[in-house]
């Protein structure tokens, strides 16, 4: 009782850090990133492959290594419960893992609450689908509010570096550096 409480404040604590969302700080004249909703699923889902290929390739993580339909079909039965993962893990990893979901619909014209439902999604197919231990509460939490509020600050800090204005060696620093910063919003350009 005392995990659904904890997740229960944590949430509201969230949500009320969001809530406040600020317009834009971008100049007016520069045209607004076209929607794309084929790509931003796509890209989700790619880092989710992504993730599970560093995984199951050069980790070799036990969880990754047992996927399959009789993993999917006993964590859809089970149902979530409580992970008891390291502090680094729930609190830096899960955050920066919803932070690439929330990222690959906002760098692809999404607003702010047309991107939370990617990490909500992303996290609960990763949770599902991704791993053979079962889905977590904590975990599907974290990774999608901790990756709300991290993916919003990487892809404004990132959209802060960009200047479609610069050229040469300047241009290419700038797009390194928001590169860095939000990996999703440079992935593809059109």
């Amino acid at each position: 009782m005392k995990k659904i409480a904890f997740s229960i404040l944590f949430l509201i604590f969230f949500s009320g850090l969001v809530l406040g969302e600020l317009p834009d700080q971008k100049e007016e004249s520069l045209p607004p990133t076209p929607r794309r909703p084929v790509v931003a699923v796509a890209e989700a889902l790619g880092v989710n492959a992504l993730v599970w290929s560093f995984n199951y390739f050069i980790r070799e993580d036990n969880y990754s290594f047992q996927i399959g339909w009789r993993t999917v079909e006993a964590n859809l039965r089970h149902g979530m419960e409580w992970d008891p993962n390291k502090f680094k893990v729930n609190f830096f990893d899960h955050p920066f893992h919803g932070s690439l979901y929330f990222n690959a619909a906002r760098s692809n014209g999404f607003n702010f609450w047309e991107s939370a439902p990617f990490s909500f999604a992303g996290s609960l197919m990763w949770e599902f689908f991704m791993e053979s231990e079962y889905p977590s509460y904590n975990d599907t939490v974290m990774t999608t509010f901790g990756g709300m509020a991290l993916g919003e600050s990487f892809y404004r800090f990132s959209e802060h570096i960009l200047d479609d204005r610069a050229g040469g060696l300047n241009r290419v620093w700038r797009e390194a550096a928001a590169l860095a910063i939000n990996p999703v919003g440079g992935s593809i350009v059109w």
